[in-house]
């Protein structure tokens, strides 16, 4: 991701990746109670 690799290329290095298409990926900043901050990636289908 931080290198902007094309899904193609990142498919072809990885080929024992698990690639599941048709999904949308949101990625969440947030603090959490003790005030560190989180990343977080949820994704949603498309059905």
């Amino acid at each position: 991701m931080e290198r902007n690799i094309s899904f193609e290329d990142f498919v072809l290095k990885y080929p024992n990746a698990e690639i599941e298409r048709n999904v949308l990926v949101v990625k969440y900043k947030y603090k959490n109670y003790e005030e560190k901050e989180v990343v977080e990636f949820s994704e949603i289908g498309f059905k």
